[in-house]
């Protein structure tokens, strides 16, 4: 039989060692675990977009009805939102998007042309801001006016969160075939 006898240096070295490896392996389960919630959070609302055809279906779910062809291009959300960028963020919030986290990220702006929207006119673009593999943004374009309105006006349903402002300080989105009274230039969107 062997035996081993260890010092008590030797004790207390391998007993740190033993408790760095622990805290180690317990940083990298809080890091993956952040990450895993952010992507499954992320994911939970998350609007298929990577695919042409799932870009369609999200465009006919809400009523907007595109010609096929688009063209693709990547842009860059700015670092720092100024006041019409703000007003723009303002509206994508109302229909559920918001491009506050993705400041500074370069986006796939994906246009369409918008055949059954003839009551907000006649050369209608629809918009869709893509972040990895997922729709983020979206809007409609009215290109010969420069008039940025929401892609879709949700429903009474859609805004039954509670609220502690008086109903007067809360925006209100414009009725059908309104459009939103401040003109956005196509320019003052995430451009590269």
């Amino acid at each position: 039989m062997y035996a081993a006898s260890v010092g008590k240096k030797q004790l207390g070295k391998t007993f740190l060692i033993i408790i760095a490896l622990i805290a180690v392996v317990l940083i990298a389960f809080c890091v993956i675990g952040k990450i895993k919630d952010k992507n499954s959070s992320d994911n939970g609302n998350a609007i298929p977009g990577e695919t042409a055809e799932q870009r369609e279906d999200y465009l006919r779910s809400i009523g907007v009805q595109v010609d096929p062809t688009s063209s693709i291009a990547e842009v860059k959300v700015p670092d720092e939102f100024d006041e019409r960028f703000n007003e723009y963020n303002a509206m994508l919030k109302l229909i559920g998007f918001d491009l506050t986290e993705f400041k500074g990220e370069t986006v796939k702006k994906c246009t369409y042309a918008v055949t059954n929207k003839s009551e907000i006119g006649e050369n209608i673009s629809a918009v869709l801001l893509i972040y990895k593999d997922r729709v983020v943004a979206g809007h409609l374009l009215n290109a010969a006016t420069g008039v940025i309105s929401p892609l879709f006006v949700p429903s009474a349903e859609d805004n039954t969160e509670e609220t502690i402002l008086p109903s007067a300080d809360i925006p209100q989105l414009p009725s059908e075939g309104e459009q939103i009274e401040e003109t956005i230039a196509q320019s003052d969107y995430p451009t590269e």
